[in-house]
C-alpha cells in the first residue's frame, strides 16, 4: 500500500469512529505486527473455512489472504456501510456481506458450510453492551467445528478495566480454554492476542 493510501485509510478510519464509535471502538486502524500475530494464533494451515468478524479496512483480510490454502473458504461480515463498500472495492475477491456477526449462521448456510475452522475478530468489544457480547461470543461457539479457534484482540488497558475483566470472563465462560498472547507493543495503542477454543 502506498504512503498516501496508508493516510487515505488512517483518515477515514478515524472519520468512522468519529461518526460511528461503537462500531468502530478506536480511533487508529490495527497494525500490521498485530495482524500478522492475529492470523499466526489462529493457525491456519490445512483450515477448511474462515470468517472474519469486523475487517473494517481490511487490515487482518490483507493478512488472512496471504496464509489461507486457495481452497479454503473465506468471508468476511461488516456492519459499518463504509468499510463494508471499501471492503468491496479493495478486496473484490472476497466475500463481504454488510450486516452483524449475529448473522453469521445465515452466511455459513449460504456457502454450506455445517462449521467453520476458524473465526477472526476485529470487533470493537469494549464498543459493545454485554449482552451484544454475549450473543456474538454464543453465535461464534455455535458456528465452530469441534476443537475450532476463535481469534480476537484486546488493547493492553483492558485487563485493568471493569467492561475488560468481564470480557475475559465472558469468552472463558463460553470456550473450553482461553489463551492470551504476549502484548504486542508496536500496535498503536499496544494489544494482545486471544485464542479461544471450542
Amino acid at each position: 500500500m502506498r504512503y498516501n493510501q496508508v493516510i487515505q485509510s488512517m483518515l477515514n478510519f478515524i472519520k468512522q469512529f468519529i461518526s460511528n464509535p461503537q462500531e468502530v471502538g478506536a480511533i487508529f486502524p490495527t497494525g500490521n505486527i498485530l495482524s500478522k500475530v492475529i492470523v499466526e494464533t489462529a493457525n491456519l494451515k490445512d483450515t477448511k473455512s474462515i470468517v472474519e468478524f469486523g475487517p473494517g479496512t481490511g487490515v487482518f483480510t490483507r493478512e488472512i489472504l496471504n496464509k489461507i490454502n486457495p481452497n479454503s473458504i473465506f468471508f468476511t461480515i461488516e456492519s459499518n456501510l463504509d468499510f463494508f463498500q471499501k471492503m468491496k472495492k479493495d478486496f473484490s475477491n472476497t466475500t463481504t456481506y454488510h450486516d452483524s456477526a449475529v448473522s453469521i449462521r445465515k452466511y455459513l448456510d449460504e456457502n454450506n458450510i455445517k462449521a467453520c475452522d476458524r473465526i477472526i475478530s476485529g470487533l470493537p468489544w469494549a464498543a459493545f453492551g454485554e449482552k451484544l457480547q454475549t450473543e456474538i461470543l454464543q453465535k461464534a461457539y455455535l458456528s465452530l467445528s469441534p476443537n475450532g479457534i476463535f481469534v480476537t484482540f484486546s488493547y493492553i488497558h483492558s485487563p485493568l478495566l471493569p467492561s475488560g475483566i468481564k470480557f475475559k470472563k465472558l469468552l472463558e465462560k463460553t470456550f473450553k480454554k482461553v489463551e492470551k498472547s504476549n502484548i504486542v507493543w508496536k500496535n498503536l495503542p499496544p494489544a494482545f492476542v486471544y485464542k479461544c477454543t471450542k
